[in-house]
């Protein structure tokens, strides 16, 4: 997707995170199809445009639609904020800041002062929280929401379901286009072993992890070699808290 908008700050076009594809859900272009945004392209006025997850790609994505033209956009986002994708504090992201600033949004625009070259998961969720601040976002943002279902009607539009988790109450939209941008960590991936059901400790994912639970004396076992895995070891080791790892 190319940005209609020529912006005063661009990220190299190596980096993924910047070239993040607008995924519009419409009938006609079928699911998932790709589609350039522009003012010219549709009215305005007469559609309404969901943005499900409220991550960095959803908050640009936003804000790029709202420099296109289009005024009615409603965000979804399942956490009690923005910028909450990878949850554990703890872990560093493996994109610099030289390229993590988002555009028009320098990073010294705003209260965050890193700490390093690499920014951590805090840093970035602030640095989210900022540009969301910065854009007046949070007006079209609707938090502890989770989409549920989506589904076309007989009008060529979509039926969005969503659930207020804090309120448990179930509401339902209709829009033109839906943008997913819930990034591909959404769903993790928990293997199962013989004996799960029986083990009466803890199984946890690091996407569920907000911070270093309480490990004092307890045996750990860390399943998988990535980097979450690596990041979690450094952590429990600086705690200096379990009794082995």
């Amino acid at each position: 997707w190319q940005r209609p908008i020529e912006e005063p700050y661009r990220a190299s076009p190596q980096h993924s995170w910047f070239n993040f594809h607008l995924n519009f859900a419409r009938r006609e272009h079928g699911p998932y199809s790709t589609i350039n945004v522009t003012a010219g392209r549709m009215s305005s006025k007469t559609h309404r445009l969901v943005v499900v997850g409220g991550g960095v790609a959803g908050l640009q994505t936003a804000r790029a639609l709202f420099r296109a033209g289009f005024t009615r956009v409603t965000v979804l986002e399942e956490s009690d904020d923005v910028g909450s994708g990878t949850s554990f504090k703890g872990i560093n992201h493996e994109v610099p800041w030289s390229a993590a600033q988002m555009p028009e949004f320098p990073v010294s625009r705003c209260s965050v002062r890193p700490t390093g070259p690499f920014p951590t998961t805090r840093e970035m969720q602030e640095y989210a929280r900022a540009y969301a601040h910065a854009f007046n976002l949070y007006s079209c943002i609707k938090l502890n929401c989770k989409l549920v279902n989506l589904a076309p009607d007989a009008q060529n539009r979509w039926v969005v379901s969503y659930t207020n988790t804090k309120e448990r109450r179930h509401y339902q939209i209709t829009a033109s286009f839906v943008v997913l941008c819930t990034g591909i960590h959404t769903t993790p991936s928990i293997p199962v072993f013989p004996g799960n059901e029986d083990f009466r400790g803890k199984i946890v994912h690091s996407k569920d992890l907000k911070d270093l639970p309480d490990l004092e004396g307890k045996r750990v076992v860390l399943v998988g070699n990535g980097r979450s895995q690596s990041d979690l070891q450094a952590e429990i080791a600086v705690a200096q808290s379990a009794g082995s790892v």
